[in-house]
């Protein structure tokens, strides 16, 4: 486990990084989501020791944390290969620099390119291959080695629709072996893909919420989609439910309504049922990770406007 204990940084007087706490957990993928200039990529360095922090402390299985003694790999948002170097020739001399033993250096490329579907290009220079793979490269770079501590910045740059299912996949394997992983991003919509939990980012504060979907259950709205094969029929009866508030629209096959205050789902259910409503399906409409974002940070982002 890694822990984020009251981290704060300032850089020629901005507060960059205000008291941050956070949590990363072996065997899942967390995701930092925040803005362009949030603070994100200064809490990352501060992780890797690039930087120092003002004040506070990150702590790796219960012993303080030492970037340079622990087997840590870090993606960058700018890569940092040889444009005019073929692939294999790159990957085995950053292999090297690594310090891998000679015995696994080409087993190792060969299994890398293999997972992600490249092979044909460990002759190619870098240059001369598509951004998309350009990428793939730049992620097999990271996990060569096989790190314990995975940090990527701007990892879905470039990385196409298949990509990143790819990723999800290689990440799922490396998750399975209880590595770390801390991706940082401004595509909220792929760490929703992605990750298991999340923090938000804004000009500086971190909020920690843990499971992505432990966070989009506690916040769904007291609305309730209910799909019915004859609206017509019952939308009056409905209506009339002690569980239900109002009937907010009716469709063709679904009827969304209010919860009364005090009731939930499993009451509305009953009170389905005690009527002799069918119904094919039931659910709560959820906000999205973008609505809770902007909910959070409504008054900093109005400030900004």
């Amino acid at each position: 486990m890694l822990n984020i204990v009251d981290l704060s940084k300032k850089i020629k007087n901005k507060q960059i990084i205000d008291s941050a706490n956070l949590t990363i957990e072996k065997g899942r993928v967390f995701g930092v989501f925040g803005s362009e200039n949030s603070g994100k990529t200064t809490l990352l360095r501060i992780i890797l020791g690039v930087i120092k922090a003002d004040s506070g402390n990150i702590i790796y299985n219960d012993s303080k944390f030492i970037p340079q003694n622990t087997n840590i790999s870090y993606l960058p948002q700018k890569s940092g290969l040889y444009y005019d170097m073929k692939v294999y020739t790159q990957l085995k001399l950053l292999c090297s620099l690594k310090k891998m033993p000679k015995k696994d250096i080409d087993k190792n490329i060969k299994y890398w390119l293999k997972k992600f579907k490249i092979e044909e290009l460990k002759n190619e220079k870098y240059n001369n291959i598509s951004r998309e793979n350009q990428q793939k490269i730049k992620l097999i770079a990271l996990l060569i080695d096989n790190p314990d501590i995975i940090i990527l910045d701007e990892p879905f740059r470039s990385i196409g629709f298949i990509g990143i299912y790819e990723l999800k996949s290689i990440l799922q394997e490396l998750k399975e072996v209880g590595k770390i992983i801390l991706i940082a991003s401004e595509y909220l919509n792929y760490i929703e893909v992605i990750c298991d939990d999340i923090a938000f980012m804004y000009n500086g504060i971190l909020k920690d919420y843990g499971s992505i979907e432990g966070l989009i259950k506690s916040n769904s709205y007291n609305k309730i989609s209910i799909k019915v094969k004859n609206c017509k029929d019952v939308n009056k009866i409905i209506g009339n439910l002690l569980s239900v508030k109002k009937i907010i629209s009716v469709c063709e096959d679904e009827i969304i309504i209010e919860l009364t205050e005090g009731n939930n789902i499993e009451d509305l259910i009953k009170d389905l049922f005690n009527k002799g409503v069918t119904f094919t399906s039931i659910g709560s409409i959820k906000k999205s990770l973008e609505n809770i974002y902007m909910e959070e940070f409504r008054k900093e982002l109005t400030n900004n406007v």
